[in-house]
């Protein structure tokens, strides 16, 4: 391990340690800016070594935290409530210009708090700006 990752990171036996621990990544998808991966934590404090030494080590992002039971679908990358939250936008007018509806009008429809509403947008905006620019610089390649 040190042969081959020394180079790339500063402390090989960290990276040792952090993989043994209680935690399991599921996928890996690699894009022109780096990677994506989602995995499964035993514990919130697993996650917190992982994400220190991503820190430490190049970058680190937490993009969605699920809790166990939780489902993201592979089809739109999108989690149920952020689906939900973006379709209910859409279809009030929310992302018209001017705006048919404001964003306390669909988290009354949605029956959540706007804070939670606008965290479910911006992720899933956030999501589908990812993709589209990663595609948009593979088709360039």
């Amino acid at each position: 391990m040190d042969a081959q990752l020394s180079g790339f990171v500063d402390d090989v036996d960290a990276l040792q340690t952090l993989a043994a621990t209680d935690a399991s990544i599921e996928r890996i998808r690699v894009t022109p800016t780096g990677w994506i991966q989602s995995g499964w934590f035993a514990e919130l404090s697993t996650l917190d070594e992982f994400r220190s030494f991503w820190q430490q080590n190049g970058t680190f992002t937490l993009r969605r935290l699920l809790n166990d039971g939780e489902t993201e679908t592979s089809d739109d990358g999108l989690t149920e409530p952020q689906r939900e939250a973006f379709q209910t936008a859409h279809r009030m007018g929310y992302f018209e210009v001017p705006r048919a509806a404001s964003q306390a009008d669909v988290a009354a429809e949605l029956g959540i708090t706007a804070s939670s509403l606008s965290e479910r947008l911006r992720r899933a905006q956030a999501y589908f700006a990812e993709t589209t620019l990663a595609q948009a610089a593979l088709s360039k390649q």
